[in-house]
């Protein structure tokens, strides 16, 4: 494996990162504000799901920091909902490979267990209960999003695997 492919998800991550980091929150409703952290989420699960080498933790941590640090948002917070999504990116990956549904199913699943997450992390920073709302409203879009993220990841997924040689398989 060639280092360029070994950097490609972080590369497209960080890009997307960098992406979701421009001021274009300020021309969304209020309830659609909080979707732009959750699109680097989305390809993060689908690297993990279908490149688990490249995009270890301490990756995922590093851009959750990164998304924290450019959102203006307290330290960690993007960090821990990210690290909780690697895990449930991790627990479901063997479902989320039999088809394309079940990795949508995977994915929507996860992401229902994010907000949560998202919503108990935010109250228990505001010391009361944070509007679940918006988190409701972020996660059916990013949900809504996954499909056409994940046709425009399928071309990158592919990149740098070797064939199968037929002989070596039970069919060949």
């Amino acid at each position: 494996m060639t280092i360029a492919v070994a950097i490609l998800p972080a590369l497209t991550v960080l890009a997307v990162t960098f992406a979701s980091a421009m001021p274009w929150g300020v021309q969304l409703p209020p309830g659609f504000r909080i979707l732009l952290p959750l699109v680097p989420y989305i390809f993060i699960h689908i690297w993990v799901v279908n490149r688990p080498r490249l995009m270890p933790e301490w990756l995922v941590f590093l851009i959750g920091l990164l998304v924290d640090v450019l959102s203006h948002g307290p330290l960690g917070y993007w960090a821990l909902i990210y690290l909780v999504g690697f895990v449930g990116a991790t627990l479901t990956r063997d479902a989320a490979r039999r088809s394309a549904l079940s990795a949508a199913a995977a994915f929507a699943a996860t992401l229902c267990v994010l907000g949560i997450v998202q919503w108990t992390v935010m109250s228990g920073y505001l010391l009361q209960r944070a509007d679940w709302r918006p988190i409701a409203l972020a996660t059916a879009a990013a949900i809504g999003l996954y499909p056409l993220v994940a046709l425009v990841l399928a071309p990158l997924l592919r990149i740098g695997l070797r064939p199968e040689n037929p002989t070596l398989t039970r069919g060949g």
